[in-house]
């Protein structure tokens, strides 16, 4: 019985380290979502509207499994640009905004 609920343990482990935090919802006046979840999935996503677009930016999970990486892609419609993220709390918008930096720093100091 000492190995089942070793491996009972261990499987709840594994199910609570995939599990991530994200903000759920569109901005409010101040431009900030206040909504956050517990998402199923490794990625959280902003939904960007193609300027132009009347209607503001979507924070959630990656319900669809549309993301593969961290970073952001062009719907294939053209109207939407979704980015993905893959840590607790990151759609917020203020830290998507800085990921291609980040990313740059770390690769430039990883390559010299």
């Amino acid at each position: 019985m000492s190995s089942f609920r070793l491996l009972a343990v261990l499987l709840t482990l594994v199910g609570l380290t995939t599990a991530i935090k994200c903000y759920l919802g569109i901005p409010d006046a101040q431009g900030k979502v206040q909504n956050t979840t517990e998402c199923t999935g490794e990625y959280c996503v902003i939904l960007h509207p193609k300027p132009g677009i009347p209607v503001p930016a979507m924070h959630r999970c990656d319900i669809y499994n549309e993301c593969k990486k961290d970073g952001c892609i062009e719907e294939d419609k053209g109207d939407v640009t979704v980015c993905c993220c893959s840590y607790e709390l990151c759609n917020s918008s203020s830290m998507l905004a800085t990921l291609p930096v980040v990313a740059t720093i770390v690769f430039s100091k990883l390559l010299f």
